[in-house]
């Protein structure tokens, strides 16, 4: 006995603290280590989900340039049956029709004159993948001057600046411009193309049009905008495109990137 306090009592009170304390310190080594497996398992999922997203940004890409030689391959197969039609009918109109061949020689220097001109753009706007290569909107001059090239004349009103601009964000807002006005190129017969370039709060916002045709039977020219949709999506963004007024086409997106 201790004070009083027999010691079988002591030694009982003593062994259920001791019995807390053990099954507290076992508890809290279950949790950090649970917490830790969380965290492991939560870094191992989105290191997989970036790995499969850059994964399809790669077959898109792939299957957007084999689109691309597609439809090159397509425009000047159709230049070359135009021109070759025409070149018979100028051999045959030589010496008995002197201005249908005359007229016939002109309409192949027309069409081989705006299908080179359209190729070289295309060539000039597609040479390089803005994902691979680092293309950024600091580059949109040159972009413009491409298109300005085919004869389209463009105003542009950029008031953001690329360097402040994430990454991801930066490369698809290049992709977007590039891909609506390559579109512009190719399809609408515009003579005039409008691109605003600008910051809204925490968004990149981009706005292209033209005073071309706009859509033909109420499709959007350009299957192209299918898979930025997609990237700009893939940033947690919007692309929109359709019939601008009074005519046209116009194609918008909106891009998160953040805290301005």
């Amino acid at each position: 006995m201790l004070d009083g306090t027999p010691i079988r009592v002591l030694i009982g009170y003593e062994t259920v603290s001791n019995l807390a304390l053990i099954a507290m310190a076992i508890a809290l080594g279950a949790s950090t280590r649970m917490h830790r497996l969380r965290t492991a398992q939560q870094e191992r999922i989105n290191q997989l989900t970036t790995d499969r997203a850059a994964d399809q940004a790669k077959l898109r890409i792939q299957a957007e340039r084999e689109r691309f030689s597609r439809d090159l391959h397509d425009t000047v197969g159709h230049t070359m049956s135009v021109i070759s039609l025409q070149a018979g009918v100028a051999e045959e109109a030589i010496g008995t029709d002197d201005r249908a061949a005359i007229a016939a020689v002109r309409r192949i220097r027309e069409t081989s004159g705006r299908t080179l001109s359209d190729v070289r753009s295309l060539v000039r706007l597609l040479r390089s993948e803005p994902d691979h290569g680092g293309h950024s909107l600091a580059e949109l001059d040159q972009l413009l001057d491409n298109v300005r090239g085919a004869g389209i004349e463009v105003t542009a009103d950029s008031a953001a600046d690329a360097r402040e601009l994430p990454r991801d964000a930066d490369a698809v807002g290049y992709r977007v411009v590039q891909e609506a006005l390559t579109n512009i190129v190719r399809h609408s017969g515009a003579r005039h193309a409008y691109v605003s370039v600008r910051v809204s709060g925490s968004r990149l916002e981009l706005i292209i049009t033209d005073d071309g045709r706009g859509p033909v039977d109420g499709q959007a020219p350009g299957q192209g905008l299918i898979g930025m949709r997609e990237r700009v999506r893939m940033l947690g963004g919007t692309l929109d495109s359709g019939p601008a007024v009074p005519k046209g086409f116009a194609v918008q997106a909106s891009i998160p990137i953040g805290a301005a």
